[in-house]
């Protein structure tokens, strides 16, 4: 079977093209065919700054609870924690990914093409954005399932299973990522053509409508679902708390539930303002619709806006999660605490 090339004519006044490349959203996997013109590094800068900002923001958390006693023995705590260090990772891989867009790769030799195949084709990236969305996913169906159905929740969940939805995003973001990206990306005359190489040109359409269904609106309903039969039941028992007098820890663990709630309602709400913009915006232009070309600064921005769900992240977990705001109090403790020690031992030496 031949190869099919989804877009036969290509720009030929490449000198206006540095390091150019064939312009996708690779993170959501919807293929596109219209070259992108790299003479605007402050997009670039840009993203490449923001990665930076993400990987510092959830090392911080990330470490923050390395450092919380019994932190893993809390199946959701285990997960949230597991949930930092994938955008961590995805951060990672932005930074790599776009600073090397900056410097310029060329797509000459082996590493040009290892580089193509693996980061420019946005694999690499989309291995952490796919994890952080099957993350995200798991603990919704883990709140849902201990919250609504808490006794066989008790009953039937065994250890194994933490490591179970631990390793799960992982495994299915290397799945849904690397296969595809990599088999449908390769060097075309010195430039990287990212999902450009179809065995049949209707399968690059038929990856565009199943990655929206796929990648957004089946996470979305999945998260509707579950929260709102959450925040029902959440309604009920607040209902009957105010009639019935409950005993004290009854109540502490109500607020505990709620709090994780609450911080994963925020982190959901992220990630849908921050992918809603592009995911619509790419079916537009899958749907050929003039409104939504992808060679435009309007690409670009909703672009953006979807690589900021992994810099506002960590500062939410930080806002909101009793955990991180505990590490922090005391941590501004300590180091309060060590001011105040080494003031006493000065004053104490000049006297």
């Amino acid at each position: 079977m031949e190869t099919v090339y989804r877009n036969e004519t290509l720009h030929e006044e490449t000198e206006h093209y540095t390091n150019a490349t064939e312009a996708s959203d690779f993170s959501t996997g919807v293929p596109t065919s219209i070259t992108t013109i790299n003479d605007t590094p402050i997009v670039y800068f840009a993203i490449t700054i923001s990665g930076a900002i993400g990987c510092i923001a959830n090392g911080v958390v990330f470490t923050l609870l390395c450092f919380q006693r019994n932190s893993g023995k809390n199946v959701c705590n285990a997960l949230i924690h597991n949930q930092t260090a994938i955008d961590f990772s995805a951060s990672v891989f932005l930074i790599i990914t776009y600073a090397a867009k900056i410097h310029g790769v060329p797509f000459t030799d082996s590493w040009g093409r290892f580089y193509c195949k693996l980061f420019d084709s946005n694999a690499m990236y989309a291995l952490g954005i796919n994890a952080s969305s099957a993350g995200l996913m798991v603990i919704s169906v883990e709140r849902y399932t201990k919250i609504v159905h808490s006794v066989p929740y008790r009953v039937r969940f065994r250890p194994w299973m933490k490591y179970v939805l631990l390793v799960f995003p992982w495994i299915y973001s290397v799945l849904i990522s690397f296969p595809i990206l990599m088999a449908t990306s390769d060097i075309s005359n010195g430039r990287c053509l990212p999902l450009y190489f179809w065995s049949a040109d209707w399968l690059s359409e038929f990856y565009g409508y199943g990655t929206f269904i796929w990648k957004f609106l089946l996470p979305l309903s999945l998260f509707i679902f579950c929260y709102a039969k959450i925040l029902l039941l959440i309604k009920t028992q607040s209902k009957i708390h105010t009639s019935n007098t409950a005993n004290a820890g009854q109540c502490l663990l109500s607020r505990s539930e709620k709090n994780i709630v609450k911080t994963m309602l925020f982190v959901v709400g992220c990630y849908i303002f921050s992918f809603a913009p592009l995911f619509i915006y790419l079916l537009l232009s899958v749907l050929h619709e003039a409104c939504c070309p992808l060679a435009s600064y309007k690409y670009y921005i909703v672009v953006f806006i979807s690589y900021l769900n992994i810099v506002i992240n960590p500062f939410i977990y930080a806002a909101k999660s009793e955990i991180v705001k505990t590490l922090i109090r005391k941590t501004g403790k300590g180091t309060h605490h060590m001011e105040q020690t080494s003031t006493v031992a000065h004053s104490t030496i000049v006297t």
